[in-house]
């Protein structure tokens, strides 16, 4: 009997957190860049077991249920789809990997590509944070400017020569600092759609012909409203459960308690 209140409680605790991991991913279903997290969940007996059996062969004395527990949350790193904008200052990234950027704590990693020019002409983030290329913040100044696919950024340039004539020239000023990682699942979430490195993760020179640079475009979320609706209602619909099972067994447990004071 007791052991149906800790399962009916672990079952409340585990879809309440999942509800809350769904909700936050449909907060973010428009954020450019954003990745979705999902609930890893196991049996409590799974759990119970891994550290029963690991001091060696132990006889089991059979299976029973206890209900399921939370292992942590894992983030999706998929591809979100790619949605034109004209903007020149909104970068796409098509392929594994990450935009580098420059905080007070350090450098942090995004697919956020959202960028607009600070007075100085450097291109940052909504929070002010500098995007980082091969030599640095990357500073186009008042100047058009362009990123290749493979993530050269140029900056048109004019001068005028001897003869008076207005000549613009192309020039390329620096290259996207972008890394990517063996594991990207290590990495940890710290808001604003930036990830730090958490673990043993060492960020890793991007080969060119890996990824596409696409200039003009945003990344959107890698969320499913559709699914993560449907989701949220199981999570809600199964909490609720639970918590019928546990208002059931406490009237049982309280029936018991009561006929057995008359014996």
């Amino acid at each position: 009997m007791i052991r149906g209140f800790y399962a009916a409680a672990a079952g409340m605790n585990t879809m309440l957190a999942r509800a809350q991991l769904i909700t936050n991913n449909l907060t973010n279903v428009n954020t450019p860049g954003f990745k979705q997290d999902v609930l890893r969940l196991r049996s409590f007996q799974q759990t119970l077991n891994a550290s029963i059996f690991a001091g060696g062969p132990v006889r089991p004395i059979g299976a029973f249920g206890m209900g399921i527990v939370n292992e942590g949350i894992t983030t999706l790193h998929t591809q979100g789809q790619l949605q034109q904008t004209i903007n020149p200052h909104d970068i796409a990234l098509q392929g594994p990997g990450f935009f580098q950027i420059q905080t007070p704590d350090g450098i942090r990693y995004t697919r956020d590509g959202a960028f607009h020019r600070d007075a100085n002409g450097t291109l940052i983030t909504p929070e002010g944070y500098a995007l980082l290329g091969a030599n640095g913040p990357i500073t186009v100044g008042i100047d058009d400017f362009n990123i290749t696919r493979e993530g050269n950024v140029i900056v048109q340039q004019q001068t005028i020569d001897p003869d008076g004539n207005l000549l613009v020239e192309d020039q390329v000023i620096d290259e996207l600092a972008l890394v990517a990682f063996e594991r990207p699942d290590d990495l940890k979430k710290i808001g604003n759609s930036l990830f730090e490195i958490a673990g043993p993760n060492v960020p890793t020179p991007l080969p060119a012909d890996d990824i596409v640079v696409l200039q003009g475009f945003l990344e959107l979320s890698n969320v499913d409203a559709a699914r993560a609706m449907a989701d949220l209602m199981v999570a809600q619909r199964a909490y609720e459960s639970n918590q019928r099972s546990l208002g059931l067994q406490d009237e049982i447990l309280g029936r018991a308690v009561n006929d057995i004071g008359r014996l």
